[in-house]
């Protein structure tokens, strides 16, 4: 499955990294801490901090990060 995402041109680490700066805006924009936004997406509050130590989401995570930055646009 990777090397058929690698081939695409997105690996599952540029896809975590990619959702890491879409929170990383949201998170700038709105002022809210990243505990509270783990708490609010996925009642996780290390979710960014972990993220940012190179934590991979999986699919029901990051779909569940997802619904929450869009219902913020």
């Amino acid at each position: 499955m990777e090397k058929l995402q690698e081939q695409n041109g997105n690996s599952e680490s540029e896809d975590a990294m990619s959702l890491l700066v879409e929170i990383d805006r949201y998170l700038r924009r709105t002022g809210v801490a990243p505990t509270t936004f783990g708490r609010r997406a996925v009642n996780d509050p290390r979710l960014v901090l972990d993220m940012r130590a190179g934590r991979m989401p999986g699919a029901h995570v990051r779909a569940r990060v997802e619904a929450l930055l869009r219902g913020a646009e």
